[in-house]
């Protein structure tokens, strides 16, 4: 059972939300470009939400989303780097 929320349907949306979140961060992190901070924003938001601040919530998700967007497009526009390093100085 679910805790109870000042507002259920903002609740569901704010969950519904992290997950998708969760999904851009588990790409990211899948990609090796996962900004440090990123999942324990994520995390945040969620112990936020479940304490019916949900404009913090929010907030933090936010930037949460920017952070995870911004790795998988690092990883997108690094790509072809390693086409100009030579192998052995790759990681």
């Amino acid at each position: 059972m679910l805790p109870a929320h000042s507002d259920q349907t903002e609740y569901q949306e704010l969950v519904a939300r992290i997950e998708t979140v969760n999904q851009l961060i588990d790409q990211a992190s899948n990609t090796s470009s996962l900004w440090r901070e990123t999942k324990n924003l994520s995390n945040s938001a969620k112990e936020y939400a479940d304490a019916n601040n949900y404009a913090l919530a929010n907030e933090i998700l936010t930037e949460a989303e920017f952070q995870a967007n911004l790795g998988i497009q690092q990883a997108l526009d690094q790509k072809d780097i390693n086409k100009l390093i030579p192998f052995y100085l790759q990681h």
